[in-house]
This record gives structure tokens, sequence and C-alpha cells, in this order.
């Protein structure tokens, strides 16, 4: 991991065969479905309303929690 993404960027990496808007929102909806990933991501200044961007921590635990896309 090298730096920050776009969480749409991301998102797309975890669903290929969606627009980035739905890919981004499905990601969303998998964050805040899973109370330990959440955590965790707030843990680090994660906010779901806010955050366009994820650090290379936060790429971490995403992985952690998901599995890498």
């Amino acid at each position: 991991m090298s730096g920050y993404i776009f969480k749409y960027q991301l998102a797309m990496a975890y669903f290929p065969e969606v627009k980035p808007e739905t890919a981004s929102k499905l990601l969303s909806k998998e964050i805040t479905r899973n109370a330990p990933l959440m955590a965790a991501l707030q843990a680090t200044g994660y906010d779901h309303r806010t955050t366009h961007r994820f650090s290379p921590k936060q790429q971490q635990i995403l992985f952690q929690f998901l599995g890498e896309p």
C-alpha cells in the first residue's frame, strides 16, 4: 500500500461490475453493517459521511475484515 486511495477506486476493486457511485454505496453498506470493522475504521478518524479517501492503515483494516479485492 503506497498511499491514500479514493473510496470509489477501492469500491470498484470490490465491485467491478457496477458503476463507481453504486460501488461506493455498496462498500459503505458493507462497512456500516459490520460493527467491528466500523469501530476499527472510526478509531483511525474514519467518518462514513465525510471520508472520501482511505489511508494505508484504513486500507489494511478493510483488507483484514473484507479480504483483499
